[in-house]
């Protein structure tokens, strides 16, 4: 079942450079529009920053935060 109320960081830090060597391997050219989507999302939500320390959260899942 997918959970569309999360939002990992990791598929960011960890599929997006796969992604982009794919895309620049084998042409799929809509692979770095994705990536970079995603960047544009995550520095959007304020929230996956700790105010206080500036580290990034691991997840957003409806307000809750990780970073284990």
């Amino acid at each position: 079942m997918q959970n569309t109320n999360q939002m990992w960081l990791d598929g960011l830090y960890m599929a997006g450079p796969l992604a982009v060597m794919f895309a620049r391997e084998f042409g799929f050219d809509e692979y770095y529009d994705m990536v970079g989507k995603q960047k544009v999302q995550i520095n959007a939500l304020a929230e996956f920053q700790d105010e206080k320390t500036g580290l990034w959260y691991q997840v957003l899942d409806k307000g809750q935060r990780y970073n284990n």
